[in-house]
């Protein structure tokens, strides 16, 4: 008998934490909310162009726009892939993670160049991302 008084009462206990935790937002990913700013525009080829992010993310990867580094190219790629077999056929643009809130870069060649950055943040769990897209253009000469 006391056993079934004990575990009444640890299901009484209980159930609030159990819903709480169910029905609460903050497990939710936040929106980040950041902005670009860009040394110098237009910059000249192999002159440093410092890439500054104001304001707060978890995650931010930056496309430089150059060959390799093109935003487009990587979403071609991934829509090109084999996503049934986690499979990618064509080789991906790649971005860069930045692990702080600037990045130093150089372009080899003159051109216009969209850059893009994408700040991130993740759910408590993993299982809802929030993301910040901003899309800059940059002339070298």
């Amino acid at each position: 008998m006391k056993i079934k008084q004990y575990r009444t009462i640890a299901a009484l206990l209980f159930l609030p934490l159990a819903i709480g935790i169910q029905c609460s937002d903050d497990f939710k990913a936040e929106k980040p909310s950041v902005s670009l700013q860009v040394s110098k525009n237009p910059a000249a080829v192999e002159e440093e162009v410092v890439f500054t992010i104001v304001g707060e993310a978890e995650f931010l990867t930056i496309w430089t726009g150059d060959e390799k580094h093109n935003y487009d190219g990587y979403l071609t790629a991934i829509a090109d892939g084999d996503t049934a077999k986690g499979t990618i056929i064509k080789a991906a643009d790649s971005g860069v993670v930045v692990d702080r809130n600037s990045y130093t870069y150089q372009y080899a060649t003159a051109g216009t160049y969209k850059v893009v950055l994408l700040a991130s943040n993740a759910g408590e769990f993993g299982d809802a991302l929030e993301v910040q897209k901003i899309e800059y253009q940059i002339t070298i000469q």
